[in-house]
């Protein structure tokens, strides 16, 4: 397969498992608010909704997804 060249190509490479959607992103807490997970998909939800919609709760998640942060460099590393 080629390489995508038009915005349609490119597009269809950004559609996500399922699996990779519910993974937990971002952990937001506003000033004044209820706390929003956001997920793969850049949906912020409450929790409940984070459950609802994805069947597991946030918060284990999230501090897995920390925990591997941690352990691998906690970010995009640029390679030369």
């Amino acid at each position: 397969m080629s390489a995508p060249t038009t915005k349609e190509e490119w597009l269809g490479c950004l559609l996500l498992p399922e699996y990779v959607e519910a993974i937990p992103l971002g952990l937001i807490r506003p000033i004044v608010g209820s706390v929003r997970w956001v997920d793969g998909g850049g949906s912020w939800l409450t929790q409940k909704e984070y459950i609802a919609k994805w069947g597991i709760d946030p918060e284990p998640a999230w501090s897995a997804v920390k925990e591997y942060r941690k352990q691998h460099g906690g970010g995009v590393r640029v390679l030369d």
